[in-house]
């Protein structure tokens, strides 16, 4: 008897459960933008990358080229290995206030090459050598740019030159 009043008891808890989540959801789309940015920040904050992301994303459809928050978007999605669209996000941020956010063509290049763009990857790390200076971790920036450039070349070789390994 215990143990079915305990299942009972445990099967509402879960449709309570359910039913409290399913409508916290319906009310998400009545928040206002800074609302969402807040709740983003806030979950980013509590290192909740997926539900940070969530609200990221849903105050990007609503205010999409607010570039602070593009790069936030960008490094949350980088940080998730959603190399793809950090990828695309970083590239609009370089391109359209890469004087803010200097370090979103080095992350690019990263992303270009993370998704095998060896060449384009190669081009931007190149060019973000050239472009940043006069930072206080120029050096380091730069010397991992050039590591990352080697990167690229070899693979590019072992792609052409394949070795016959057996495991």
């Amino acid at each position: 008897m215990k143990d079915i009043s305990r299942k009972i008891l445990i099967t509402v808890f879960f449709i309570c459960l359910a039913a409290l989540v399913s409508a916290q959801l319906a009310d998400v789309d009545e928040l206002s933008p800074n609302q969402l940015k807040r709740f983003g920040k806030s979950a980013a904050r509590a290192g909740d990358i997926h539900t940070a992301i969530f609200f990221y994303d849903l105050y990007h459809d609503v205010r999409s080229n607010n570039h602070e928050i593009n790069y936030i978007l960008a490094e949350l999605h980088r940080t998730a290995r959603n190399y793809e669209k950090a990828k695309s996000l970083y590239r609009k941020v370089y391109l359209q206030s890469g004087s803010k956010y200097p370090l979103a063509q080095f992350y690019y290049a990263l992303m270009l090459k993370s998704t095998g763009n060896y060449d384009e990857a190669s081009k931007e790390f190149t060019g973000f050598r050239k472009n940043y200076r006069g930072k206080k971790d120029e050096r380091y920036y730069r010397r991992i740019a050039r590591i990352e450039i080697e990167g690229c070349d070899s693979a590019k070789k072992i792609i052409r030159q394949p070795l016959n390994v057996s495991v």
